[in-house]
């Protein structure tokens, strides 16, 4: 757009008139356009296109897994592995990736696995939300010896048997309050449909409007985002459900198709500045993940691992959406409304359901409640370990079995947890985490040391449980849980457990070697990821760098002998010897015992070999003091060590 930027004007001097009497011109016309498309049009064609490419069966819809290394050159010894994206491993379906390290393809041209392709399943739900589990409130101590223990069988006639989250919520529900909305601000409002309509308090008015004639054409279709301060902060201490009312009575047909809320708590005077087109939207926005989705028109909603919900089905009249999310922010300024591109929306992807892509929406409203838990509970079970609760105010057992094929292959193992208050997690039978509890031994009736905002319980924590891959075995296993509350009259006691097996083997980088990488979920082949790494270094081939390799790379340098050049500047210098030991080792100058610091450990090492200025030709090495491979230690090495090294006092 630069380059012809100037050209512009003789155009439109020439032919700006062309089509109608005012002319078109650049300052007014072309870089508004330019500006649309630089901003809005560019930024999101990209996922638009994929996401055609995707609908047509030419691209694929899987997440392509992906390396812990970048293509490059690394240090030898360097290990690599390759993992499944975030977020892609669900519920229902396993993710295995197939990789090659001789640059072919893992895919076969007609869909098979290439015969030289190994495969893995990096990322491995052990236990998810469909995962049955037991759930006990201890009267006793009677259990103490196994309840946490892999034995078959174990009687659960009494358990209470669940799946996804356990526990009760026995909070009186409070009635949502609505909140006040001011200063409306978006990126883009139709002409006669300003943002600010959408807060006035007119359900059936002309409402905030996404089209934009233009003359010859048809109207363009925006894909605009509105943002809100609240008039005042908002946010409950045990976490906040936000009921979003979206009424969309403008016209017939004109509902969203795709859209997504935020909220942030940025202050509010660092965005929205009022403005109808054009208005400052950017603050650290936290997209919400609704739980409930209600349309008078019996339309479908479909919400996205980003947060974005699809609109499909119903009447498509004048529809009204209720939308009710949980969050655990406090303090809340801001509201954000995206309306979004999709590919399986009318016109040019929507973001409206019109024939054109176009929406209109009448009146946004947002009301606010303490969060609550019932959503997620079985009310029956809930109500039975409540009874029992109260009846027994001890703590909660739950046993979680969870089948591993093979053990082996897991290289780490993570909890991720939703709790209330405290816990102690065993692996068949040996304890593994505790949380918010006393390290001493843990009775059935122990108490969590502090109370737990039930707002905190609405993020799940993560805890490392590799220390217990030991203790699985292939097969059966079982993760058993204590769940304590701080109080004996608990009112919410819960948790939602996920535990995830990870399996990354490393594999050491040799020489000049090409990985590619594809992932097949059910028999659904992923894009290609690649990686090309080079090692530098390891100038003896042994695999790793060490003291030796610097002194063959010291040895080239009084030689001048260039194929050892690490720099790429066509000489061998101290400029290799520093890239060598600081990128290569991880350590600086002065390290002549290479344990990761120059110290006073050094110093005294190359003192005691007695080579300081001996008057001895060359024999001097690393270890020695010579750290400018000049093959002497002398006052020069010191220098350029404290120069360029780092000493750790």
């Amino acid at each position: 757009a630069s380059e012809v930027e100037q050209a512009i004007l003789g155009e439109s001097a020439r032919w700006g008139d062309a089509r109608r009497a005012t002319p078109y011109t650049r300052d007014a016309e072309w870089i508004a356009e330019r500006d649309r498309l630089l901003n809005e049009y560019f930024p999101q064609r990209t996922a638009i296109l994929i996401d055609q490419l995707r609908d047509a069966g030419l691209y694929s819809d899987v997440a392509a897994p992906q390396f812990n290394q970048t293509s490059g050159s690394v240090p030898a010894g360097t290990s690599w592995h390759v993992t499944a994206p975030a977020g892609t491993v669900n519920y229902t379906t396993s993710y295995t990736t197939y990789y090659t390290t001789d640059g072919t393809d893992p895919r076969l041209s007609g869909g098979g696995v290439a015969p030289n392709a190994r495969g893995i399943t990096p990322t491995q739900l052990l236990i998810g939300p469909s995962t049955m589990m037991q759930a006990l409130v201890p009267t006793n101590n009677s259990l103490d010896a196994n309840w946490n223990e892999l034995t078959a069988p174990f009687d659960t006639t009494n358990w209470t048997a669940m799946s996804g989250m356990v526990g009760f919520d026995t909070r009186a529900a409070v009635d949502a309050e609505l909140i006040a909305l001011q200063n409306a601000t978006a990126t883009f409002s139709q002409a006669g449909r300003p943002v600010a309509n959408l807060i006035d308090g007119d359900l059936a008015g002309r409402g905030w409007g996404l089209s934009q004639p233009v003359d010859f054409q048809g109207p363009v279709i925006r894909a605009a985002t509105a943002v809100f301060e609240t008039a005042t902060d908002i946010g409950y201490v045990d976490g906040t459900a936000l009921t979003f009312t979206i009424a969309q009575n403008v016209s017939s047909r004109n509902n969203l198709g795709r859209f997504r809320l935020s909220v942030t708590t940025d202050p509010r005077d660092t965005f929205a500045d009022g403005l109808d087109t054009g208005g400052d939207v950017e603050a650290n926005w936290t997209v919400l993940q609704p739980f409930e989705l209600l349309s008078t028109e019996g339309a479908d909603f479909e919400v996205a691992t980003d947060g974005s919900i699809l609109v499909s089905g119903g009447t498509n009249s004048r529809d009204t959406y209720t939308i009710i999310a949980n969050t655990s922010l406090q303090h809340i300024t801001g509201i954000r409304l995206e309306t979004l591109h999709h590919h399986s929306l009318p016109g040019h992807a929507g973001p409206g359901r019109s024939s054109n892509g176009a929406a209109m929406v009448s009146e946004l409203q947002v009301a606010a409640a303490p969060a609550r838990l019932d959503h997620e509970l079985d009310s029956q079970s809930a109500e039975q370990l409540a009874a029992a609760w109260t009846a027994t105010p001890t703590s909660l057992y739950l046993r979680i079995p969870f089948h591993v094929a093979d053990p082996a292959a897991l290289t780490g193992l993570e909890l991720q947890l939703r709790y209330l208050d405290g816990f102690v997690a065993y692996v068949n039978g040996q304890r593994s985490a505790i949380s918010n509890m006393t390290g001493d031994v843990v009775q059935f009736d122990s108490r969590a040391l502090a109370p737990r905002n039930a707002g905190e319980a609405l993020e799940y924590a993560s805890f490392d449980l590799s220390q217990a891959l030991p203790l699985l075995q292939t097969g059966d296993n079982l993760l058993a849980l204590q769940l304590t509350g701080n109080l004996a009259a608990e009112e919410v006691l819960m948790a939602a457990p996920r535990l995830f097996g990870y399996a990354h083997p490393s594999q050491v980088v040799v020489g000049e070697t090409t990985i590619q990488a594809r992932a097949l979920v059910d028999g659904r082949w992923s894009a290609l990821s690649k990686l090309d790494l080079t090692t530098f270094g390891d100038f003896n081939n042994d695999l790793v760098i060490d003291v030796r390799d610097i002194e063959l790379l010291c040895l080239a340098i009084r030689r001048q002998d260039t194929t050892h050049d690490l720099t790429g500047d066509q000489q061998v210098n101290q400029d290799d010897v520093n890239f060598l030991v600081n990128v290569g080792l991880g350590t600086s100058l002065g390290d002549a015992n290479l344990d990761g610091r120059f110290d006073s450990r050094d110093l005294v090492l190359i003192f005691q070999r007695g080579e300081y200025e001996d008057a001895i030709d060359a024999n001097s090495t690393w270890s020695d003091g010579d750290w400018n491979c000049d093959g002497e230690f002398t006052t020069s090495d010191l220098v350029i060590a404290f120069q360029f090294g780092s000493y750790v006092v």
